[in-house]
């Protein structure tokens, strides 16, 4: 009767062990991202989609050996209110790993492909086995799907304070279908004294009404995409 009863235990703590590793890697995956800068530093916008293992919208400073010369590309032709988010696209394929090493802020350090364009949509090849260095998160938000409820509604945007106080990132929350993901840099803001849990309500999805009525003197929308959230 012990035998058996150590043997019962035994399979119950590897079923249980087993369940515990499948829980804590349960976001493995290919997880591309796009990149932008705010012409100082480098960040990584992970693509989200609603579901599992891409459900959650993560914005981090990256950092690597070709910082300048992409920062430096992104920028070519940026001009205000431009689509050149479009036109100078950089987007990232890392080695698949685990999402959730970033959604617990566990250091990592990872290879990646560099394109220009969207890797899934006809872009191509540019800096190939590029060490990502992720340094900062700025963003962590678990997307929760929503049906659509038929009735207008407000889109939230939440706000961050990047290393020169006057300028801030607004990014979209994604929630209600249909939605979409955007971040627009806001430069030269007059009210520094916001804070990071800031949200700004918006009543239209268009594209022509992405800029936001702030105290920001510019804006320039750094990533747009509609396709990932539709119906």
């Amino acid at each position: 009767m012990i035998i058996i009863s150590f043997f019962l235990l035994s399979v119950i703590a590897k079923v249980s062990n087993a369940h515990e590793h499948k829980e804590k890697h349960q976001r493995m995956g290919s997880h591309g991202m796009v990149l932008f800068t705010d012409g100082t530093n480098l960040y990584a916008n992970h693509l989200p989609l609603y579901r599992k293992p891409h459900d959650y919208q993560l914005i981090y400073q990256v950092n690597t050996n070709q910082n300048q010369n992409i920062i430096d590309y992104l920028q070519g032709h940026a001009t205000k209110l431009s689509d050149h988010y479009l036109t100078q696209m950089v987007t990232i394929l890392p080695a698949p790993f685990d999402l959730n090493r970033l959604v617990n802020q566990q250091s990592l350090v990872i290879a990646a492909t560099v394109f220009k364009g969207h890797f899934e949509r006809g872009g191509k090849s540019w800096l190939n086995g590029i060490k990502f260095e992720f340094e900062k998160m700025l963003v962590n938000k678990k997307i929760t799907l929503v049906e659509s409820s038929g009735k207008a509604k407000a889109q939230q945007w939440l706000v961050r304070e990047l290393a020169l106080k006057t300028d801030k990132l607004f990014i979209h929350l994604i929630n209600e279908k249909p939605s979409f993901d955007a971040i627009i840099l806001g430069k030269n803001c007059a009210d520094t004294a916001s804070t990071n849990t800031m949200l700004v309500e918006q009543t239209s999805d268009e594209k022509s009404s992405l800029l936001l009525t702030t105290s920001c003197q510019q804006q320039s929308i750094l990533y747009y995409e509609t396709q990932d959230f539709s119906e």
